[in-house]
């Protein structure tokens, strides 16, 4: 696994909605094939010409239909623990899986809570957008080279390319990060609007700044110039992510976090991925428990946060459980 930020970063959805949610028709959406093979072997983009026609195929790697039957095993847990009031956590899926798919009794639990807390705030706002917009002087193609940038255009469209070039790397990356997922509303964001309607206390586990700082400092040109030849092995592993989310196979999702190719293919060691890992996972759970723990004294809480955030050691969960609560999965 390279990163699947999908699991991890709600911010990143922000990044990817402002790069523009649809590709535009001129883009063939061209990738590497699964074999490994180059497609671009032999074309204009071999000796750096640029050709806005010279596109290799599309992937053979379809994107599936956006999930929206009922989550059957979803990754819902029930914490108690003595004086504390109950707290619900929910993980989420932040790209692929639509509002529709999370169960009635979830959203009861919600409804009846007092408190509402999510990640971070990833409402779209100018401060926001100002934050993922480069000011350097430079842009995306000059980060990548004339040849990933002319792939990154074929990958992504010409309409979504135009959009991220005047933007940090970490959009670029993550816009190819998420290829072969549907585009669907964040349950994050469908449940943060539902609470908030509901007279939710809104609680904000971190900035979304925090969250758009480490895509900085881990998703950099070297993931553009790997990801833009190897969508085929992104959109499979995609699909593989959607399918373990839905099935609510924990011992999946976890095997799939540890798994340090991809990210060391891309350039990097695999002492950095534990690094990675430990900032953009272990550490912000760790950053979090307090907070649950202040809304358990006032009243019951619903928790909406990235699924592997839930699920193995130093996860939410494993951190509670230290600190004496008893938690429990619930079906719905």
């Amino acid at each position: 696994m390279k990163q699947r930020v999908s699991l991890f970063v709600a911010a990143a959805v922000v990044a990817a909605a402002a790069c523009g949610k649809k590709n535009d028709t001129t883009s063939s959406g061209g990738s590497a094939t699964a074999s490994g093979s180059d497609p671009w072997a032999g074309s204009a983009k071999a000796s750096g010409a640029v050709d806005a026609n010279d596109c290799p195929p599309p992937p053979t790697t379809a994107t599936p239909a956006a999930v929206t039957a009922k989550l059957v095993k979803p990754f819902f847990f029930h914490a108690t623990k003595p004086g504390m009031a109950n707290v619900w956590l929910f993980g989420t899926i932040h790209i692929g899986v639509t509002p529709d798919a999370v169960p009635d009794s979830i959203l009861e639990k919600l409804d009846k809570s007092e408190r509402f807390a999510m990640e971070a705030d990833i409402t779209p706002s100018p401060d926001l957008l100002e934050s993922i917009m480069r000011n350097d002087g430079k842009t995306l193609a000059d980060d990548v080279g004339p040849v990933v940038w002319h792939k990154f255009v074929c990958a992504v469209g010409k309409m979504q390319a135009s959009n991220a070039e005047h933007m940090k790397p970490s959009l670029a990356a993550t816009v190819l990060d998420v290829q072969g997922l549907p585009t669907t509303e964040a349950l994050d964001s469908f449940l943060f609007q539902r609470a908030k309607k509901g007279g939710k206390g809104i609680v904000f586990l971190e900035p979304a700044k925090k969250q758009l700082a480490l895509l900085d400092k881990w998703m950099d040109a070297r993931e553009i110039v790997w990801s833009v030849d190897h969508l085929d092995e992104i959109r499979k592993n995609n699909v593989e992510l959607i399918d373990s989310y839905t099935a609510g196979d924990e011992a999946k999702a976890i095997e799939m976090s540890k798994d340090d190719s991809e990210f060391v293919k891309s350039g990097r060691t695999h002492d950095e991925f534990v690094q990675f890992m430990k900032e953009l996972l272990l550490d912000r759970n760790a950053s979090w428990i307090d907070e649950i723990e202040g809304m358990a004294k006032k009243g019951d809480a619903f928790v909406a946060v990235g699924a592997m955030h839930l699920l193995g050691d130093g996860s939410v969960i494993d951190l509670l459980q230290k600190k004496g609560w008893k938690i429990e999965r619930v079906a719905p």
